[in-house]
């Protein structure tokens, strides 16, 4: 009898510290808040309603429909009886030579580059044409977003800031083992891995609930492998598995230095790609900001993505991202003459905040415990873009007023400069 009430404590308290994180947020938000920012910011699937219920006094999340049905939440935050005060997330220092003295920002590079640009799909190949005066042009993406993330980070600890890179170097993944070492690893094992089973696991799962995406997925994937098999098997155990160790690394890291706001950069490639794969290029050139919102069909299918989706609810965290962001996207504008703009295949994936701000369920929006904006400041793929970033003196110049646009924007945010 004893052991049985034992096994049911620490069952009982097994649960309660899976939702320690959120205890901080008991009778913070008020019920109002609350549903504003989930109509307006984070819901885009009705479908996401089984999984919480608001009442008069308070959130209540639910692993299932069926636990819903029949009353039975796994965790409830109360709410606030009457709205509070915002606590200023950082305040500037005026009059100093160092304005964001004790500010912390982490820059989250996208992507790793050099001998893993192509396994990632970030090395951008563009055909040649009258318009890149018919010169192929091949451009890592993954090292231009780390060399613009590392001239942010000089420019920010000039004025004060501590900044953190999630990593540092061209080749180098925030996980604690390179790909080579762990698709070996993998290999050796013959695939034999807990974690990376439920890695592809939750993949297929929410592949399962869109057919219509998964069926074109395998018709890549059959068509890629006939064509160079080794390369579309290391992509594919990239993309399901690797990749999504790499990005809760990224995650990890951000959250244990704890900033007052994060970035992450990422340069857009939006152009359509010939026969041979290489992209046509484009005249347009706009920019993107995507922040925390936007909760699909099978979005709160685990208790960590329901966790993160309370936080949103119940925190200013989406009201002082879509903040950092517009900030971020008029600088773009007034100082690259890059206008924000919508693109078409983003409409059904998110919710359109003002031209150019998506609220958009990613896993850097959604997990990250500070303000985030996730920017992609301009086409990489632009015939006048590319050419540039393929002469490295005028890259270098384009880079550093990038740079500089996302420090005035950072600058203006911790100003609450409108």
């Amino acid at each position: 009898m004893r052991k049985i009430i034992f096994t049911a404590i620490l069952l009982f308290s097994s649960n309660l510290n899976s939702w320690n994180g959120l205890e901080q947020y008991q009778k913070k938000a008020t019920r109002e808040e609350t549903e504003t920012r989930i109509s307006n910011y984070l819901q885009k699937s009705p479908t996401i309603q089984d999984h919480y219920k608001i009442t008069n006094d308070s959130l209540m999340l639910f692993a299932s429909l069926e636990d819903k049905q029949q009353k039975d939440p796994e965790y409830v935050i109360r709410f606030a009886g009457e709205k509070n005060p915002p606590a200023p997330n950082f305040t500037i220092t005026q009059d100093s030579g160092k304005p964001l003295e004790g500010l912390r920002v982490a820059i989250d590079p996208v992507g790793i580059g050099g001998g893993m640009a192509t396994i990632e799909r970030r090395l951008i190949r563009i055909a040649p044409s009258e318009k890149t005066e018919n010169e192929s042009i091949e451009l890592d993406t993954s090292a231009l977003n780390l060399l613009t993330a590392s001239h942010l980070k000089t420019k920010l600890e000039k004025l004060g800031a501590e900044v953190l890179l999630t990593h540092d170097s061209i080749g180098q993944a925030a996980y604690e083992k390179d790909f080579d070492a762990w698709l070996q690893e993998f290999l050796e094992n013959n695939g034999a891995s807990e974690e990376s089973d439920s890695r592809l696991l939750t993949t297929l799962s929410l592949l399962l609930e869109r057919p219509e995406i998964l069926l074109a997925k395998i018709k890549e994937f059959v068509w890629n492998v006939l064509s160079n098999p080794e390369i579309t098997i290391k992509k594919t155990l990239y993309y399901s598995v690797f990749n999504k160790f790499d990005i809760t690394a990224r995650i990890n890291k951000i959250n244990d230095f704890k900033p007052h706001l994060t970035l992450v950069i990422l340069y857009n490639n939006s152009s359509q790609k010939n026969s041979n794969g290489m992209s046509l290029g484009t005249d347009q050139n706009h920019s993107l900001a995507f922040v925390p919102g936007g909760f699909l069909k099978g979005d709160l299918s685990r208790k960590e993505w329901r966790k993160d989706f309370a936080r949103l609810a119940l925190t200013n965290n989406l009201e002082d991202s879509i903040d950092l962001a517009r900030h971020i996207q008029g600088r773009i504008q007034k100082q690259l003459s890059i206008t924000p703009e919508n693109e078409d295949a983003i409409e059904n994936l998110a919710i359109n905040i003002q031209k150019g701000i998506y609220c958009r369920n990613l896993a850097l929006t959604r997990s990250v415990h500070s303000p985030v904006c996730y920017s992609l400041p301009l086409c990489i793929d632009n015939f006048d873009e590319c050419k540039i970033m393929a002469n490295q003196e005028e890259r270098d110049r384009k880079i550093d007023l990038v740079a500089q646009a996302y420090v005035d924007a950072i600058i203006d945010y911790c100003a609450r400069i409108l």
